[in-house]
């Protein structure tokens, strides 16, 4: 689901889409782009990487939890307990402990040790949760040897990018594609790997689970309706004055989310009253709008509660959404404000971090991780997931306060642009010169058309996105022809949405102080039909499905 909320503002939630093709196609080279000058590379056959070389496997123990630094930095290498509250590392455990998480933090992998090139034992590194908002679940121990099989030099790393949609009801059919969605990943080549729309934490467990025995190191951010925003400016470089009572609590407002609740209650409920869940998205868009007027259609009072109301519709019971929306003060967002990124890498993570970005109806925040790859040493990781931008409509209104300051009419499309600003201002202040990869789902896509005109990618929030390509390059392989992450053939994005937002291309990866040359390999990836499900209303038929609204986008790079 586009930034796991298109489909599902009550009335109408969209995200994007996109669609294929290969040719590495890069600003102001003539090619086959239209529109801005656009670099978007993908992967075309081959960018495998997984076991390391040939050696017999070392016996190598576990290292000493080093100390957890406090703040914002998460907690321990090795096997180790992660830092607590105030950032204190544990001991270090033995090979196969498990890492608690520090405030906040799940558990991560067990502190496995693999074997290094040759043989040679290397110690696991452990994750650790950090103190404050940014507390992660760090992994166990990564495994040894050199990068990729299958080939690749040993100074290469693939990396991937994919946008699982376990968005509760926010994409249907979440059951059926849940353990698939933990298979695939299990099973994937890339040596690191950042997830988007893991947003519960039955995911973010069930993920790290699964890929324990390949990419046993994990971080994540744990984040609630409290967490405070890294940065709270907006592009005007105010901070907005914090919101003094509840979205939904003003007399004349209160009334009419009931009515909206009471709708969705009737028509829409699991149990058939507002003890349950909404059954879908649609259900609630086609029998409710007309009870959801009073607050689309109201006060500002009223488009902030209603801006509490739909976000919480993928995840909550009806009940609890009135509670949420009319006792708690901060803007309610979805997932009770869990994030939407996962960190997995098969090699060691140390200096994690988390970015907290001020966003509308979804807690976003920015992942980072410095990777150590067994023969290039250490490269900064980003695993990011931007806000949509919305249609500035009754449907959408803009409920937050951080749309501001940006050149666009539409406060969602500069809210937007405030996280791309975010974005590279972090990566230059955290890495400096040194190498970094940035991956993503982020929600914005060039327009690209072949030699015959035809469109491969729509535009949508081109002028943030150049702003990325201004700032980075795109990995993309030179024989690799743009084309879409989120694609109108794709039968989990809902009808509505196909037409204005697909075809486009929303998932990259981006490289910094590595050349554009480096990219070995790239590919679009996780497009079968692979998941069998009982169709939503009519369980007597089957229906085919891949396992995301989004399809997955993976590059080799050889490090410099």
């Amino acid at each position: 689901m586009r930034a796991s909320l298109r489909t599902y503002t009550l009335i109408a939630v969209g995200l994007l889409g996109c669609s294929d093709d290969a040719e590495t196609l890069q600003p102001g080279n003539g090619g086959r782009i239209a529109g801005p000058d656009a670099i978007l590379p993908r992967a075309g056959a081959g960018g495998v990487s997984g076991a390391g070389a040939a050696g017999a496997a070392g016996a190598g123990a576990a290292g000493a939890g080093a100390a957890g630094s406090a703040g914002s930095t998460a907690g321990t290498s090795g096997g180790g307990a992660a830092g607590t509250s105030g950032g204190s590392a544990g001991a270090g455990a033995s090979a196969g402990a498990s890492g608690a998480a520090g405030s906040g933090g799940t558990a991560g992998a067990g502190g496995t040790t693999g074997a290094g090139a040759g043989g040679a034992p290397v110690a696991g590194a452990g994750g650790g949760g950090a103190a404050g908002s940014s507390a992660g679940a760090g992994g166990g121990g990564a495994s040894g040897g050199t990068a990729g099989a299958g080939g690749a030099p040993s100074n290469a790393i693939t990396i991937e990018t994919f946008n699982v949609a376990l968005a509760g009801v926010g994409v249907e059919y979440l059951e059926a594609r849940r353990q698939p969605n933990y298979d695939a990943i299990a099973a994937s080549p890339a040596d690191v790997i950042c997830l988007q729309e893991a947003w519960q934490q039955i995911d973010k467990d069930g993920f790290i689970a699964a890929a324990k025995a390949t990419h046993p190191n994990a971080y994540f951010a744990a984040t609630d309706n409290t967490t405070p925003y890294t940065d709270d400016r907006d592009l005007n470089g105010a901070s907005p004055p914090a919101p003094a009572a509840p979205p939904c609590a003003a007399a004349t407002t209160a009334p009419k989310l009931d009515t909206a609740i009471a709708c969705a209650a009737t028509n829409c409920s699991t149990t058939g009253d507002a003890s349950g869940y909404i059954t879908t998205l649609d259900c609630v868009k086609t029998k409710c709008v007309v009870a959801a007027i009073g607050l689309l259609n109201g006060s500002a009072d009223d488009k902030r509660c209603y801006g509490c109301f739909a976000p919480q519709l993928a995840s909550e019971k009806l009940s609890d959404i009135k509670n949420i929306c009319t006792t708690q003060v901060r803007d309610g967002v979805a997932y009770q404000g869990q994030s939407s990124p996962l960190l997995l890498s098969r090699y060691p993570l140390k200096n994690q971090q988390t970015y907290v970005l001020p966003a509308a109806w979804f807690r976003r925040v920015i992942l980072k991780a410095t990777v150590t790859h067994p023969t290039k040493g250490d490269v900064d990781v980003y695993c990011n997931h931007t806000n949509p931008i919305y249609a500035a409509s009754l449907l959408y209104p803009y409920t937050s306060q951080h749309g501001a300051g940006g050149a666009s009419a539409n406060p969602w499309e500069n809210e937007h642009a405030l996280h791309v600003k975010r974005t590279i201002e972090w990566v230059d202040a955290t890495s400096g010169a040194k190498p970094a990869i940035i991956a993503g789902d982020f929600n914005a896509s060039f327009e690209f058309k072949d030699g015959n005109g035809t469109i491969l990618t729509k535009a949508d929030g081109a002028t943030n996105l150049k702003m990325l390509t201004d700032a980075f390059v795109i990995a993309q392989a030179a024989s690799y022809t743009p084309t879409c992450t989120f694609c109108s053939e794709n039968p989990l994005i809902p009808t509505a949405d196909k037409g204005p937002y697909t075809p486009e291309w929303l998932d990259y990866v981006f490289l910094k102080g590595i050349p554009a040359s480096s990219t070995l390999t790239s590919e679009r990836i996780y497009t079968a039909f692979s998941v069998t499900a009982k169709k939503t209303g009519d369980p007597s038929m089957n229906v085919s499905l891949p396992l995301s609204d989004h399809y997955g986008y993976r590059v080799t790079v050889a490090l410099p």
